[in-house]
């Protein structure tokens, strides 16, 4: 993801006389902290009595350690955050970009060295103007964050200047200039968020840009491209502005009804027969999970449901008339409600104690050799379906051993991390197999046998979201044939289990 500001620059060197203010990050403190959190004395890490006395006093007196020689809260932090402010005085060989941005001018250290350059130099006049502060430099190729840094006397010897492009990614806080990668500080981007608007209204009509969220609003769908409303991201490159990957936001409700139809409209339109159940369970791990509606409209998103009649007045004609024949067939064949015409036993079941019980009655755990657990939104948490994968594995895992969760989204930027971590710590194998997604649409349950053969059932619903928050039952489970697994000569066994 980046909004990136672009302009020409100039990189000028100079030897000249420093007193100098940075952060600079001390690993080797981090680590003491880290030893003495873990029980170790400090005593015992210094033995020598002078230089424990001295080490005491320096974590003391910075506040990283109490009197009583226990990790602060300040020390704890540092751990996470590791710069320290160091001083420092001395004649330095430094690089300085400069770049005009809307007739304002910038500049900040990106390079730095203690040795002076060996060339001869003119001696010439030179007074740190305009720089900015609290971004990143290497010095002596240790990345550093300037706090402060003046020249004693104007008096430096100039080193040259060539011209560079320069990229400063807004969203990230990066910049990237002759191949250098840093980090900007807070008053760098302040400075620069005007521009961004600017650049925005220029190049891109009927877009805006806020400065407070580091992200690009839309009011219309119109203005999007097919891709752009089917990825959710804007990919645009123009002379002083590059979005990479950038998710755009929608706040207007009507905007974004207009969004989950044409985004419909994208899948259907890849040669996919979806349901309004299908389309309602894409809507709510993809759009609702997703990073493109603002988050002050989701909850008026938490009752959604497609239509198929109100996509005639959602999409513009050429693309309705392009779906119509399909939506047809879609809504008489497959717009059905697969809960009433399923297994009544299973339509009232209110927990996955029950749903383990369930699967055990149709397979018998004694026979079972691996489980495969086929989800396309193993990980995501929404605000509608809550993801309860964790209270089901903890139950299946009660009766059934050795169980793969392989999860076939091919889109892992909903991934909710805490789920996913305490999914692995239930000691679950866990895999990724996005080809999946190319030919088989549902959800499966794959049960191998010990004697060698298969079993699989198909879930209507992912089995972490069968439950909605009204406690009801959102999907069927139904036995395939084996047969009935082989889509296009792709085998769903072969590609899940890897065999």
């Amino acid at each position: 993801m980046a909004i990136v500001l672009k302009a020409n620059a100039r990189i000028t060197n100079y030897d000249v006389y420093l007193n100098l203010s940075f952060m600079r990050i001390r690993k080797d403190i981090v680590n003491l902290l880290k030893r003495i959190e873990n029980g170790e004395s400090l005593y015992d890490i210094f033995p020598n009595e002078i230089v424990f006395s001295s080490v005491r006093s320096f974590l003391i007196d910075n506040k990283l350690l109490t009197e009583s020689l226990k990790v602060s809260t300040k020390g704890r932090s540092f751990i996470e955050t590791p710069y320290f402010l160091e001083e420092e005085e001395g004649v330095f060989s430094i690089d300085i970009v400069s770049f005009n941005i809307d007739n304002h001018d910038y500049s900040f250290i990106v390079k730095m060295t203690r040795k002076l350059q060996e060339d001869k130099r003119e001696q010439s006049e030179m007074t740190l103007r305009y720089l900015s502060y609290g971004n990143s430099f290497l010095l002596e190729n240790e990345k550093c964050i300037i706090n402060l840094a003046t020249n004693k006397s104007n008096k430096a010897y100039y080193g040259g200047s060539r011209s560079v492009s320069i990229e400063l990614d807004i969203s990230k806080g990066t910049y990237f200039v002759d191949n250098l990668k840093g980090e900007l500080g807070q008053e760098t981007i302040k400075a620069l968020q005007p521009s961004v608007n600017e650049a925005v209204v220029k190049n891109l009509p009927g877009f805006t840009y806020n400065e407070d969220e580091r992200c690009v609003f839309i009011n219309s769908i119109d203005n999007l491209t097919d891709l752009e409303i089917a990825t959710g991201q804007l990919n645009r490159d123009f002379s002083d502005l590059k979005f990479r990957s950038e998710p755009y936001k929608i706040r207007q409700i009507s905007t974004a009804i207009n969004f989950a139809y044409s985004y419909a409209y994208s899948l259907l339109d890849s040669g996919k027969f979806l349901s309004t159940s299908d389309l309602d369970d894409i809507f709510v791990n993809e759009i609702l999970s997703g990073k493109n509606l603002h988050e002050s409209i989701k909850d008026a998103f938490l009752s959604f449901k497609y239509s198929f009649d109100d996509f005639s007045s959602r999409l513009s004609k050429d693309k309705y008339e392009k779906l119509d024949y399909r939506i047809k067939i879609t809504k008489e064949l497959l717009d059905v409600d697969v809960v009433k015409e399923s297994d009544k036993r299973f339509a009232a079941l209110t927990g996955y104690g029950e749903v383990a019980s369930y699967l055990a009655s149709k397979v018998n755990p004694l026979e079972v050799d691996e489980v495969y657990l086929i989800m396309g939104y193993a990980f995501v948490e929404n605000k509608k379906n809550p993801n309860r994968i964790v209270e089901c594995l903890n139950s299946l895992l009660k009766i059934y051993k050795n169980i793969t969760v392989v999860d076939k989204a091919p889109n892992q930027g909903n991934v909710n991390k805490e789920i996913f971590d305490k999914v692995k710590d239930l000691g679950v194998y866990v895999t990724h197999k996005p080809a999946i997604s190319d030919f088989f649409h549902d959800r499966y349950i794959i049960f191998k046998l010990l004697d060698g053969t298969y079993e699989v059932y198909m879930c209507s619903s992912d089995i972490g979201q069968l439950f909605g928050n009204d406690g009801h039952v959102r999907g069927s489970i139904s036995k395939q044939k084996i047969q009935d697994v082989t889509m296009k000569g792709r085998n769903l066994i072969e590609i899940a289990t890897g065999k």
